[in-house]
């Protein structure tokens, strides 16, 4: 009987998994929050961050493990999937970070920032507003 007892409940402990996943899977952008309730449940925990609340759910109920999350602006989903990490690396950030620099970025050697500030100070004693430094 006792066998027969815990196998029962690993095997209901196992379906609880698979439907949270199932429900997950539900889930799409620009639905509101109650919807999200009534499909999958409260979250384990929320907070909030650049005003988008997230909503975060273990697979496995009140289990640390695989974690999703469901991101919120304006009440509707915005973002729902892995969790996303809390920092990136200077390698990460700089590789995102790349394409988006402007043309007209670039590093400016020793020698022309010297001749940049003279110049400025030249023109601010004469009155004159400083030159901006994207004009380089």
């Amino acid at each position: 009987m006792g066998k027969y007892l815990l196998i029962l409940l690993v095997l209901a402990g196992c379906q609880t998994h698979l439907n949270r996943k199932e429900s997950f899977a539900q889930i799409e952008t620009q639905m509101h929050k109650s919807d999200v309730l009534s499909i999958i449940g409260d979250p384990d925990f929320t907070d909030r961050k650049d005003s988008v609340d997230r909503w975060h759910y273990y697979m496995i109920p009140n289990q640390r493990g695989e974690r999703m999350e469901v991101h919120f602006r304006k009440g509707k989903v915005i973002y729902k999937g892995e969790a996303i990490p809390p920092q990136l690396t200077p390698e990460e950030a700089e590789s995102i970070n790349k394409p988006q620099l402007k043309p007209y970025e670039r590093t400016v050697s020793d020698e022309e920032l010297e001749k940049i500030i003279k110049e400025d100070l030249r023109k601010e004693r004469k009155g004159k507003k400083p030159s901006t430094y994207e004009d380089i």
